[in-house]
């Protein structure tokens, strides 16, 4: 059984920074906190790990995410893990697995990207006889398998971000010239362990999604998330409010004279009146969402939306931002935009 894990907070994948910025409509939080289902991706990856009974992890936190990561960290950490370690690190996958190799010991540890989400657990998936020094076990997204190989070996399989190590990685010398690519480092690594008398083991995972560099990603993620969505009795204050289907609705949300068509979460001190909200969505905290539709979108904290002429479908609404019908004369649109935003008009 594997008791350690180190868990990547990262930025952007180094494959085109450029579509990074715009698959996310401007988030600059990068891959680990991306918000999916009002939780950071960190933290779905934490409670993956804590659900595996694994609750020793040393997370690598990128430059610029110190801070927030932290945030999540801690709260965690009073939660369900012990004494989380947070370590700072903007270098290559070799020189960061360097940094941790006191905390991994001399055990099999568990490497996760934070740029993944599951249903139905790791437990099952990491279980098996102990790894030998140089072995490496790898889960490989059985649904992906028509995914365009990037390379040869472990580089041309659809991993899904998560590895399990024997301690031989760490002795492995950086590679100076090594790929940036986290995957490829981690099939070149897993190449010289192999080389030196390893065993790699594939698994493969269903239910599984993982952060691609596509403009959809954000609402890829969202959808498998809701999707696996229980719902249940709520404390929320609901007048005249028609709830359909898994609904998850914070105790402090008010709702009124709204139809919600689950799978749909709705985060702490939202307010919904006279609303349609479709399937896919999630709502952040105090999110006030007045006279509109909003379908398959992710509706960030304290951002409103009111008063629509349409259906607002297919979205990420940032936070803070202000969604409304301006009824003022002469009529026109009127648009604020940041960088490598998209606007979609039909």
């Amino acid at each position: 059984m594997v008791s350690k894990a180190v868990l990547f907070a990262q930025t952007a994948a180094p494959r085109s920074r450029e579509s990074w910025h715009r698959s996310t409509h401007c988030l600059s939080s990068g891959v680990a906190l991306l918000p999916v289902g009002n939780k950071p991706l960190l933290r779905h990856a934490l409670e993956e790990l804590a659900d595996a009974g694994i609750d020793e992890v040393a997370v690598v936190a990128a430059k610029g995410m110190v801070d927030e990561v932290d945030g999540i960290v801690e709260t965690m950490c009073s939660e369900r893990l012990t004494a989380p370690r947070v370590i700072r690190h903007d270098g290559m996958f070799m020189d960061a697995l360097a940094q941790v190799a006191s905390f991994a010991g001399r055990d099999p540890f568990l490497v996760h990207l934070g740029d993944s989400l599951t249903r139905g657990g790791l437990a099952p998936l990491i279980a098996g006889p102990r790894l030998r020094a140089n072995d490496v076990m790898a889960l490989i997204e059985e649904t992906q398998c028509q995914a365009t190989p990037l390379a040869a070996g472990l580089a041309s399989l659809p991993t899904a971000g998560i590895y399990v190590f024997g301690p031989g990685v760490l002795r492995l010398a950086p590679e100076p010239d090594g790929p940036e690519d986290w995957d490829l480092a981690i099939a070149a690594a897993t190449e010289r362990l192999v080389a030196a008398g390893g065993h790699l083991e594939f698994r493969p995972v269903r239910d599984r999604w993982r952060f691609r560099q596509r403009p959809s990603a954000l609402l890829d993620a969202n959808r498998f998330f809701l999707a696996g969505l229980a719902g249940g009795p709520t404390d929320a204050w609901l007048e005249d409010t028609d709830l359909q289907g898994p609904v998850t609705l914070h105790p402090t949300a008010r709702l009124t004279s709204t139809t919600v068509r689950g799978p749909v979460i709705v985060g702490p001190g939202a307010e919904i009146r006279d609303a349609y909200i479709g399937p896919y969505t999630s709502i952040g905290a105090n999110v006030v969402i007045e006279n509109a539709e909003v379908e398959h979108s992710i509706i960030l904290p304290r951002a409103s939306v009111r008063h629509l002429g349409g259906r607002l479908e297919a979205s990420v609404v940032g936070e803070g931002a202000r969604i409304f019908r301006d009824f003022r004369l002469p009529r026109g649109l009127r648009v604020n935009v940041g960088e490598g935003a998209e606007i979609a008009m039909t």
